[in-house]
């Protein structure tokens, strides 16, 4: 038997949660294709992408009350403060809080109805885990208040940045969150399966997925590629940068995907509302940079098998910026989009759950013994 790295190519079980068609460059949540469901409010996608169908409007009305069930007790919300003070990044501060956001897993939440009802609970209740432990981290002593608003959108954003933001920026979040939803067994979402193979709870299912989220390779590329934009500055210093970064056989973050032959069709929409949404101060600046980079690329690696192109994370960061989103807090926006879709594969795989145990081919020492 081989061994394939990374598992590319390697089907290891059967979701009919997203399918990612990567010649044609087309992702779907539950067979609607991406296309058809950007314009639609967040949290309707969310329900589509855990319990299968659009919701009609009462299911929807429901739905964007269970996602406004925010609370957190005073003690716990004293623990987050401390976590936000002593964590080296929002993500790590993210991950450790994550498994404290539900005291125990309800009675039956194994599987079924009752599992997703715990992860819609822990869904909503990471926002304002987020919220404490920014303010934690800036030394403040109290959690702040969460704000009394229905849209999700306004109110998230609120909540992450301390403003509340304008109907554009608002919207233009929620789309970068529908876009973030789910995508095949990537890895966060494999680590999520393979947790929950475990019979693990939901909390520590999501927990373990957001170590995966927090990469370079992963969802941390798009503060990656913010930082390799400012670090560029202008336009005219992509083509050396990319030649430079070729040359020491570096990444160029957020450039390439392992599932599209074709441009990532998640990019094509964030690149149009980076267009619409920046402005100088507002990760303009970066996107021209960023522009300059994905010419660059197209042009001077465009002979290889397999074309370099922007991913999701490429574009995002600007985004982010223009709806006032600090670089560190891009992976954690990120994390809010894909529990939804961590929570739909760990309950599709308790339908028929079997533990994770693959095989590892031994190549250390031969049989010895010790010599006195």
């Amino acid at each position: 038997m081989s061994i394939v790295k990374g598992l590319a190519g390697i089907e290891v079980d059967e979701t009919s949660v997203s399918d990612i068609d990567g010649a044609a460059g087309q992702l779907r949540y539950r067979g609607y294709p991406l296309e058809a469901l950007i314009d639609l409010p967040f949290a309707d996608v969310a329900a589509l992408v855990l319990y299968g169908e659009l919701p009609d409007a009462s299911a929807s009305q429901n739905f964007a009350n269970a996602l406004r069930d925010s609370h957190i007790d005073a003690q716990l919300a004293d623990a987050l403060l401390a976590i936000g003070a002593r964590a080296s990044h929002p993500m790590v501060a993210l991950q450790t809080a994550t498994p404290l956001l539900l005291d125990a897993p309800a009675p039956g939440a194994e599987a079924g109805a009752a599992l997703i009802a715990d992860g819609v609970r822990l869904a909503a209740r990471l926002p304002n885990a987020l919220a404490i432990l920014r303010a934690g981290a800036r030394g403040e002593h109290a959690p702040p208040a969460v704000p009394a608003i229905a849209d999700y959108g306004t109110r998230v954003l609120t909540q992450l940045t301390g403003r509340t933001p304008t109907a554009d920026a608002a919207r233009a979040f929620e789309q970068m969150q529908i876009l973030q939803l789910d995508h095949g067994f990537n890895a966060g979402t494999f680590t999520a399966r393979v947790v929950a193979s475990t019979l693990a709870p939901v909390a520590a299912c999501v927990a373990a997925a957001f170590g995966a989220l927090s990469g370079r390779l992963h969802g941390g590329a798009d503060q990656a590629a913010i930082e390799m934009a400012r670090r560029i500055v202008t336009p005219e210093r992509a083509a050396a940068e990319v030649a430079a970064l070729t040359a020491r056989g570096d990444k160029i973050m957020g450039m390439g995907h392992r599932e599209y032959r074709v441009i990532d069709p998640r990019a094509i929409v964030t690149q149009a509302v980076a267009e619409r949404l920046t402005q100088p101060g507002r990760g303009r600046e970066e996107f021209e940079v960023l522009k300059a980079i994905a010419a660059v690329c197209a042009s001077a690696l465009g002979g290889r098998s397999k074309p370099v192109l922007p991913n999701l994370e490429f574009y995002k960061g600007v985004v982010y910026l223009a709806v006032g989103l600090t670089p560190d807090q891009f992976t954690t926006a990120f994390a809010l989009a894909r529990v939804f879709g961590y929570v739909a594969h760990i309950a599709e795989s308790r339908i028929d759950n079997r533990i994770m145990r693959p095989a590892a081919r031994y190549v250390g020492q031969p049989l010895r013994v010790p010599c006195r």
